[in-house]
């Protein structure tokens, strides 16, 4: 038998269990076709030798389907007025090694629906070799002091934090996602708690046959589940969401229109899959 001492970083996800429990949370399970947008990843990395993140895909549509409906990751202040951010700043678990072993660290997105996916893969690279450079760890040296407090304070504390939206912006994002078992051999959809107005959780990946195009062919599922914070988010609301974050993971051309390489001592890029299409660099485009 081994006694292992808990962390003080599992006790507040312990906290934050409990402090979601008093949100009304009305749930979407459905599918997208990831098929393409696999390809296209693929077709980068056979150009460049890079592995793309998935992960970065996700949270780019996701930042891109909430900034066509902003009002989805609203929230309401201690006046119960309905305070919508312009910005759309996505909470995502990012794995690390420390000493050895794998950590899930939550780090801060920022600016998600004005960014592209490579810049987003980029950041998170970037976690993953140095942590320090997270969001979670800024924040780590308070949340060790955190944890010596009551746990009955810390969940009403955390509670509180909902009801006051800039801080529950700096601290916590404006938007959830979370993704488990993102490349796996098997569909399956995730329910978890959740901390913010909309939260999704990136469920397997699962290869089933389809018709396209009047022909049968072997497509590629990625199991989504949305939740939505009722008590903010109408469920019309709600289903025109879902619908555009599907359409954006099944069309990478305009999820991504910038995936492109910059060839060395050449001032064009290279759109990979594009048939050898070629467009000017700019300043503002991506490596």
């Amino acid at each position: 038998m081994e006694v292992r001492r808990v962390s003080w970083a599992r006790r507040l996800v312990v906290d934050a269990g409990g402090a979601g429990q008093h949100r009304h949370i009305i749930h979407a399970l459905f599918e997208a076709d990831v098929t393409d947008l696999r390809t296209w990843i693929s077709a980068y990395r056979a150009k460049t030798g890079i592995e793309l993140s998935f992960t970065a895909f996700v949270v780019a549509a996701v930042g891109r389907a909430v900034a066509a409906d902003r009002g989805v990751h609203g929230y309401r202040d201690l006046r119960g007025r309905l305070v919508v951010f312009d910005d759309v700043d996505i909470h995502v678990p990012i794995e690390v090694p420390v000493h050895g072993e794998p950590l899930g660290i939550v780090h801060i997105i920022r600016r998600t629906d004005k960014r592209s996916p490579y810049d987003i893969h980029r950041e998170i690279r970037r976690v993953q070799t140095d942590p320090q450079t997270s969001t979670a760890a800024r924040g780590s040296h308070a949340a060790r002091y955190f944890v010596l407090l009551p746990s009955a304070l810390r969940v009403t504390a955390l509670r509180l934090v909902h009801r006051l939206p800039r801080r529950q912006k700096q601290m916590m994002g404006t938007v959830g996602v979370t993704a488990v078992g993102m490349f796996g051999s098997r569909g399956g959809w995730g329910l978890t708690f959740q901390l913010h107005t909309l939260h999704m959780v990136a469920g397997g990946i699962a290869r089933r046959p389809a018709i396209r195009g009047g022909r049968l062919a072997e497509r590629e599922y990625l199991s989504l589940t949305v939740g939505f914070d009722h008590d903010i988010v109408d469920g019309a609301p709600a289903a025109r969401f879902v619908e555009r974050l599907a359409r954006l993971l099944e069309s990478p051309a305009e999820l991504a229109p910038d995936l492109a390489v910059q060839r060395e001592g050449s001032d064009t890029t290279e759109v990979p899959g594009g048939c050898g299409s070629r467009m000017p660099k700019t300043s503002d485009e991506g490596p």
